[in-house]
């Protein structure tokens, strides 16, 4: 069974102000969560007047048994004619659950004290689970790996929020569609996909 558009959940992280791929720390602890910790994101500060900065992440992880994984977009402007965005990708299978997934996917922008100002931040969390052995095909792979340079390459974009919007939730539906089309498992299969909206 493939998962379909129906089992998704679907969200967008915030649109405000982020430029700087950082890797966060994977301390997403819960008490009753055990399992390896994963944590990726991108966040910037722009102090820069009249700059435009883009700052992406890719995270793509196949673990076993349980897991704590966090992804972050995060943006805020402290300038003047300047634009930032921020966009962090996590993909994340999980074969062969024997506990609990905490998948938390945030996103936050923000314009402090500035003048004619543009950011987003795009955080989008694909999380796949089941109890049984799967696997991504080799296309799939090949997919997902073209895909992580494309959202790296717009790091060196010169261009404001508005214009990479579009470009960066086709890149998001590609993902999900490569998940569709090219996970091989024998079980259901539970598939989220969290952009959260700030």
């Amino acid at each position: 069974m493939h998962p379909n558009r129906r089992d998704l959940v679907r969200g967008i992280a915030g649109i405000a102000a982020v430029i700087a791929a950082v890797a966060l720390p994977g301390a997403v602890a819960r008490a009753e969560t055990s399992g390896r910790q994963l944590g990726s994101g991108a966040a910037w500060s722009n102090y820069r007047d009249g700059s435009t900065t883009v700052r992406a992440s890719w995270m793509v992880e196949h673990e076993r048994g349980g897991v704590q994984a966090f992804n972050q977009a995060l943006a805020e402007n402290h300038c003047s004619d300047c634009a930032t965005t921020a966009v962090a990708f996590q993909v994340v299978l999980v074969s062969e659950v024997d506990g609990p997934i905490d998948a938390r996917n945030e996103a936050f922008s923000s314009n402090v004290g500035c003048e004619r100002c543009d950011s987003a931040a795009f955080a989008f969390q694909f999380v796949v689970a089941s109890p049984r052995d799967f696997r991504l095909s080799l296309a799939g792979w090949r997919e997902l790996l073209d895909t992580g340079a494309e959202v790296r390459a717009l790091e060196q974009r010169d261009e404001p929020p508005g214009a990479l919007e579009t470009e960066i939730h086709a890149l998001a539906d590609r993902v999900e569609t490569v998940l569709g089309a090219e996970l091989r498992f024998d079980d259901e299969l539970r598939v989220r996909r969290s952009v959260p909206a700030s």
